[in-house]
C-alpha cells in the first residue's frame, strides 16, 4: 500500500519537472533590430530574454546574424527553497498566488516541494505592488541610513542607504520611473543598477543578477534584479540608496511606506496554507 502511494508520488513529481520545463528557440538579429523590437516581434519582455542573455549586458549595439535564446513563455523561472509556499512566493513577485498556481497547473497549494521550479507569468509580476508604500524588495531592514559600524572593516563609517534583507533571488523593484543609467559590477556595490528619474539616483547594489540593460525606460514596479551577495558584502541583501541632484545620499526610510502595506491583495488568501 504504502510503496504504491511513494509511486504514484514519484510519477506526479516526474510529470510536473517535465511539464514545467520551459523551452526556448533561436532568433538571428536582422538589419533595423534592437531588443525592443525583437521583443515586440517574439512576445517575450526584455526583462525575461536578458535573462536567459546575459552577453546582452555589455553589449551596446546587437550584431547582424547574432543569436539571441528566445523563451516560448513570457514566464521567470523560481526554485523553491526551504520553508518556502505560495503566498509567500507571491509576495516575492507581488503577485497574487493563483496567478503561480495556474501558470503550473497546480490544484493544490501544499503539494509543492523543495527544489521545484515553478513558472512565473512576467505580465503578472508587479501586480500587487503597492506604489504608495514603495518597498524596492520583500524584506526587512538590517542597516540603517547613518553611521554605523560597518560589518567588514569594523570601524564607524556612514552608512549611505539602507540594507534588506531577502533570499538569494527575491525580486527586486524599481521604485520610480526613470531610465537604466548604468548597470555594472565592482568591489565595493558588487552588480549593481543606477536609475535616473528626474532629480534623484536610485542604487540598487549586490544583485546576483541583472533583469534590465542601459538606457531601459522602466516603470515603478517593474523589476530590475534579483537580491544576491556580491561586491563588500556578508549576506544576501539589497542595499538601497538614493541621491539627489548634488549626489549627495538620502535617507530612503523618508520615502518609502509601511511595508507590512507593500503587497496588497486580499488577506483572505492567507487560509491558503500562508503565514
Amino acid at each position: 500500500m504504502h510503496s504504491t502511494r511513494k509511486k504514484k508520488a514519484i510519477i506526479i513529481t516526474l510529470l510536473l519537472i517535465i511539464s514545467l520545463n520551459i523551452f526556448a528557440y533561436d532568433y538571428y538579429v536582422q538589419s533595423g533590430d534592437n531588443l525592443t523590437k525583437i521583443s515586440k516581434k517574439t512576445g517575450i519582455d526584455i526583462q525575461v530574454i536578458v535573462e536567459k542573455n546575459e552577453f546582452l549586458l555589455n553589449q551596446k549595439y546587437l550584431q547582424i546574424g547574432q543569436k539571441i535564446n528566445i523563451p516560448e513563455e513570457n514566464v521567470f523561472e523560481y526554485t523553491i527553497k526551504y520553508g518556502d509556499n505560495i503566498y509567500k512566493i507571491s509576495k516575492y513577485f507581488f503577485i497574487k498566488p493563483e496567478e503561480i498556481l495556474h501558470a503550473n497547473n497546480i490544484k493544490n497549494p501544499n503539494q509543492i516541494f523543495y527544489n521545484q521550479k515553478l513558472k512565473i507569468p512576467f505580465d503578472k509580476i508587479g501586480e500587487c505592488f503597492n506604489v504608495s508604500s514603495n518597498w524596492p524588495v520583500m524584506g526587512y531592514v538590517t542597516s540603517n541610513y547613518g553611521y554605523r559600524i560597518h560589518p567588514v572593516y569594523k570601524v564607524k563609517k556612514f552608512h549611505e542607504g539602507i540594507d534588506i534583507a531577502a533570499p538569494k533571488g527575491t525580486p527586486i523593484f524599481s521604485t520610480a520611473n526613470g531610465i537604466v543609467e548604468e548597470i555594472k559590477e565592482d568591489s565595493g556595490y558588487g552588480k549593481h543598477v543606477i536609475i535616473k528619474s528626474f532629480d534623484k539616483k536610485y542604487i540598487y547594489a549586490h544583485m546576483s543578477e541583472f533583469n534590465v540593460v542601459p538606457g531601459m525606460v522602466v516603470k515603478k514596479g517593474d523589476m530590475i534584479g534579483k537580491v544576491g551577495n556580491t561586491g563588500l558584502s556578508t549576506g544576501n541583501h539589497l542595499h538601497y540608496q538614493i541621491n539627489n541632484i548634488y549626489n549627495s545620499s538620502l535617507d530612503p526610510l523618508n520615502f518609502l511606506g509601511d511595508i507590512r502595506y507593500a503587497y496588497i491583495y486580499e488577506e483572505s488568501y492567507l487560509a491558503m496554507g500562508g503565514e
